[in-house]
């Protein structure tokens, strides 16, 4: 537009209605959360629509450990699963603070239970592809010009005596 710049939001969000869609989208589809810089960034009045949203329990906001930045996530009700006031006491009871994973999973192994590990994403296998075993190419050179031993001529000229000297033949 005449040679000049035009910021463009990330979402077109126009109200707190359009974020919750957009958050519902992202969770049906499983792409997960929204970073808030982009939502701040596209929705007029976040602050006010987030709050709102936040109060209502229709979104839950997540820190990533690595750069601490805010995610939105959609809280999806019907997900949600009862869990015993018991047993919630009993997880929240056990302190691993001091343990680390190989002390963790030592423990573990001892009570006869088997730690699950993750190891990052698995990468399947290609198949390895045997190599044909290379064979010498063995053909006949020939060694020392010996193809070219009729053609060659000794040029050794027997009439040098030294350095740039000649025979008595040629001074004369």
């Amino acid at each position: 537009m005449d040679g000049k710049f035009i910021f463009k939001a990330m979402y077109k969000l126009k109200d707190r209605k359009s974020l919750l869609k957009l958050l519902k989208q992202q969770d049906l589809k499983g792409l997960g959360g929204i970073l808030l810089d982009d939502v701040q960034e596209s929705l007029p009045h976040a602050e006010k629509a987030l709050k709102t949203l936040q109060n209502q329990n229709e979104i839950i906001f997540v820190s990533r450990p690595t750069d601490k930045k805010k995610i939105l996530f959609y809280n999806d009700r019907t997900a949600s699963l009862p869990v015993d006031e018991e047993f919630q006491k009993l997880w929240r009871s056990v302190a691993v603070d001091a343990m680390d994973d190989a002390k963790i999973d030592e423990y573990l192994e001892k009570q006869g239970i088997r730690s699950m590990q993750d190891h990052g994403l698995k990468k399947p296998m290609a198949p390895k592809r045997k190599k044909a075993a290379q064979r010498k190419k063995q053909f006949k050179k020939p060694r020392d010009n010996e193809h070219l031993a009729d053609v060659l001529e000794n040029y050794e000229d027997t009439t040098l005596t030294q350095k740039g000297q000649f025979s008595s033949k040629t001074a004369s």
